[in-house]
């Protein structure tokens, strides 16, 4: 008994370090390092969850509720976690911001462009370090992509582009109802 115990208690170090080390820094370099695995999973865990959104919306938030829902839904489904209801949405220029996410919509941010294959985010976008921030046109496009230490779309250390994800809803082919 006394084995599983001490078993249990260096599991539980363990763990701690894990996330201290994954969380408690936000001076992430720009390429992909130890401590930023988390970052990079709730990115494409973002992406996953905004197609969901659109597929069952039929298009990306477009109103300031709709933002702020789909802050406080991403919070809770990429932190597995219930937010305080002490904190509230903000307002930080032309995006809504909740914990690590930032949502802004630009109705002219159409067809983002691809150099080689990749979408590449506006790099005079800038938010905090390790925020996780989406822009839509509030329609059928949205672009996401963390934050890196300078506050720009993160690029990985060989070169390939930003770290990022990319979506556009396909218009429904009414001919095959």
């Amino acid at each position: 008994m006394r084995r599983i115990s001490k078993l249990n208690n260096l599991l539980a170090c363990i763990g701690l370090l894990a996330i201290s080390t994954a969380s408690a820094s936000p001076a992430f370099s720009q390429g992909i390092a130890l401590g930023q695995s988390d970052l990079m999973r709730q990115l494409r865990e973002t992406g996953t969850i905004m197609k969901e959104y659109a597929s069952t919306h039929d298009h990306y938030p477009n109103t300031t509720d709709e933002m702020d829902n789909c802050l406080k839904m991403l919070y809770t489904k990429v932190s597995m976690t219930t937010p305080d209801s002490t904190v509230q949405v903000q307002q930080n220029g032309r995006y809504r911001t909740f914990y690590q996410f930032a949502i802004g919509i630009d109705p002219s941010y159409k067809s983002t462009p691809i150099v080689n294959g990749i979408p590449q985010p506006d790099q005079s976008l800038s938010m905090p370090a390790s925020t996780i921030v989406l822009m839509t046109d509030g329609q059928d496009e949205i672009v996401g992509w963390a934050a890196g230490i300078d506050g720009k779309p993160m690029v990985p250390d060989q070169g390939k582009g930003p770290i990022h994800f990319y979506n556009k809803i396909e218009p429904k082919d009414e001919s095959k109802k």
